[in-house]
């Protein structure tokens, strides 16, 4: 295990915040619950995770970070655990249309976004199907079956939800 890793168990624990899971220090990793200066020049480039993080970024950015296995955090960036903050900053930049379950709010240089209760309503309902294991074809004909529409079509497709999920991962 890595120097940068072994340091931060130090700092935010080795097990995850969420399940408490800790048999396998490999499918830890570390969730930022605030957005900080690694955090917004990671969006323009250079991937993420500790092996990527110079030591000053660590020191200054460990207190911002919570030890979470790779399953649970992966919920936490799709909305499952909405106790946990995920910094909503890492759609700042982003100048397509909003994410399923939310709009944009004010005018294009100090927009930001908000959640849109009906959608948002309906994606914590596909979050939670898709994480019982309920495949995107069957979802995709519940949710017609239900009357819930989607953004801009008539029917639900599958690769349509794929998209929804991909984009909160």
């Amino acid at each position: 295990m890595s120097k940068k890793k072994n340091y931060l168990f130090d700092k935010c624990g080795d097990k995850c915040k969420v399940c408490g899971y800790n048999n396998c220090s490999r499918a830890l990793e570390f969730h930022h619950i605030k957005e900080t200066e690694y955090t917004i020049n990671r969006r323009s480039g250079g991937g993420g995770g500790v092996e990527n993080m110079t030591w000053p970024d660590i020191r200054k950015d460990y207190p911002y970070m919570i030890t979470m296995c790779s399953n649970c955090h992966k919920e936490v960036h799709a909305g499952l655990h909405p106790e946990i903050p995920v910094p909503e900053e890492r759609w700042k930049d982003y100048t397509g249309r909003p994410p399923y379950g939310y709009l944009w709010e004010g005018k294009r240089e100090k927009r930001k976004l908000v959640k849109k209760k009906e959608e948002y309503e309906n994606l914590q309902f596909i979050l939670a199907e898709i994480k019982s294991g309920t495949s995107y074809g069957k979802l995709s004909n519940r949710l017609d079956k239900l009357g819930i529409k989607p953004q801009r079509a008539k029917k639900w497709h599958p690769m349509t939800i794929w998209n929804i999920i991909k984009k909160w991962e």
